[in-house]
């Protein structure tokens, strides 16, 4: 479901992947595997009753309801007040070495719900 952004026709593998895009598909040739990679994604998930167990749960559902509205706000949100938490959380761990992971979960734990509280 996916293939270089640039450089695929001279990347190992993709170069030869590359000679499978029709010449009539001229635009944005990148998208050519995502598109069918994305198409088979939906054919198995549609044939598949555990897929369609998880993406009928609750909280697949409750985020499926929301979508646009994080889409919306997270640029907001993370302008306002993730950068803030981002400093916050990498003056307690620092950003040398696995401290920066740290950083970056500890960050992550608070933005995320303040995208969603947001976007609720």
């Amino acid at each position: 479901m996916n293939q270089p952004d640039a450089l695929g026709d001279i990347t190992p593998g993709w170069m030869y992947l590359e000679t499978f895009i029709p010449a009539w598909w001229t635009f944005e040739r990148y998208r050519f595997y995502q598109s069918i990679g994305a198409a088979l994604f939906v054919y198995g998930v549609g044939h598949s009753a555990g897929w369609q167990r998880f993406f009928n749960s609750a909280v697949v559902q409750y985020f499926g309801k929301i979508s646009y509205a994080i889409y919306l706000m997270h640029g907001p949100v993370m302008h306002t007040v993730g950068y803030t938490i981002e400093r916050w959380a990498y003056g307690l761990t620092g950003v040398e070495g696995w401290w920066m992971n740290a950083g970056f979960v500890l960050g992550f734990c608070f933005a995320v719900p303040s995208v969603v509280w947001v976007a609720e």
